[in-house]
């Protein structure tokens, strides 16, 4: 196959800030879509794409944050040259603010560069704004990313709308997936969920401590699952350590726990390689997201990859957006109740090192190469070439 031509690969997004120091400087942004967004600009980079990113400083509105979060240089570690845009963030006014500086910003960068494609990461209105008005003044293909629900629309009947004009769709829950191509029949849908950027499973066992470790990394919200976590950890019968990290959502029920609890202790956001000194350290992860959620149609719960990385147990309740083969890599709990996710954590604590290597050995199986972020990049490039780019609306 003919190499692509450079300009093919070189694009414009439309998204959250890639930077792991504007993660920590900024409450207002998730952690889990950087990191994503990170990973998946490595896979990119490895296909020799060429991104320029949009995006703004997201804070809490006026009088919480900044009224005027102007125009500022973008971090030093961003992952490809970024475009921070200012705006008004107060009640009212943000959105459209946003909307209008997203829009001049990027018909400003078409009008220098002949991008092959537009993405947005999530239908948010300055997305959205921006991608339909380079779509309509300068023509390049527009590739919507849905990674969460962020219009709280459990049908996907306005994010179809919303989006009517874009090319393509890269989605990352499984039934949003399946949902979106009922919606949208004619139009180009990728599922691409999730990676790694390497396997950390190998020797790990040593690093275990003599009392069972058992961690959480993520949101303190509802649509995490903290009120699950919190409800089923005193009726696990196991003398395990649970060790809580994130805290971008405060969460009352998990505060009253710790001072009852001693087994319970949050240690807050903390930096990629302090988080991975406690991933290996493990015995098991846990991934308490709410099926029934409204906002878990959308979503795919990435905190898997990072657990599904070292090979170990991760106990999971089981949401739509994952795909069937995360059965077989996962211990799902019986049912959705603090009792069925207690009594699968003492399962996980419990197995013996032939179960653990077996499991581990199915889950590295699945990772490598089929989930690594260089495949991901693969197959988006794929995408693009063969559905959006080139106008081929061969079989998928």
């Amino acid at each position: 196959m003919k190499p692509p031509h450079p300009r093919e690969r070189r694009g414009l997004w439309l998204g959250p800030m890639p930077s792991l120091a504007a993660l920590a400087e900024l409450p207002a942004l998730s952690p889990a879509a950087v990191l994503w967004e990170q990973g998946f600009f490595a896979g990119l980079k490895a296909q020799g794409f060429e991104l320029t990113v949009v995006s703004h400083r997201p804070e809490p509105l006026w009088p919480r944050g900044r009224l005027m979060p102007g125009v500022r240089p973008a971090p030093a570690d961003v992952s490809f040259p970024t475009s921070v845009v200012g705006h008004t963030n107060a009640p009212g006014l943000r959105a459209r603010s946003l909307a209008r500086a997203y829009e001049h910003e990027a018909i400003d960068l078409a009008r220098i560069e002949a991008y092959a494609f537009v993405a947005s990461f999530n239908p948010l209105p300055w997305h959205l704004a921006a991608a339909t008005a380079g779509v309509r003044q300068h023509g390049p293909p527009w590739v919507s990313f849905l990674l969460d629900d962020v219009l709280h629309d459990p049908t996907l009947e306005r994010y179809a709308r919303a989006t009517r004009l874009a090319a393509g769709h890269v989605i990352l829950s499984a039934a949003a997936a399946e949902r979106i191509t009922k919606l949208m029949p004619a139009a180009p849908v990728l599922h691409l969920d999730g990676a790694i950027d390497r396997w950390r499973g190998d020797d790990l066992e040593s690093a275990r401590p003599a009392r069972p470790y058992v961690v959480y990394s993520g949101a303190h919200t509802e649509e995490a699952g903290m009120s699950l976590l919190v409800a089923a950890i005193p009726f696990v019968a196991a003398d395990v350590t649970f060790t809580i990290t994130g805290d971008r959502g405060r969460h009352a029920g998990l505060s009253e726990l710790m001072a009852r609890d001693a087994r319970v202790q949050t240690v807050g956001w903390v930096s990629p390689a302090t988080l991975d000194e406690i991933c290996r350290s493990a015995t098991a992860f846990l991934n308490p997201r709410p099926p029934a959620h409204g906002l878990s149609l959308a979503s795919f719960p990435s905190k898997l990859m990072t657990y599904l990385a070292y090979g170990k147990p991760a106990v999971s309740t089981w949401t739509p957006g994952l795909a069937d083969a995360y059965k077989d890599l996962l211990l799902v709990a019986d049912a959705e109740t603090p009792r069925a996710f207690a009594a699968a954590i003492d399962r996980a604590v419990s197995m013996d090192m032939h179960s653990r290597d077996l499991l581990r050995r199915k889950i590295r199986a699945f990772l490598i190469p089929g989930r690594l972020w260089e495949t991901q990049g693969l197959r988006f490039a794929n995408f693009l070439d063969q559905r959006i780019t080139r106008g081929d609306n061969a079989a998928r």
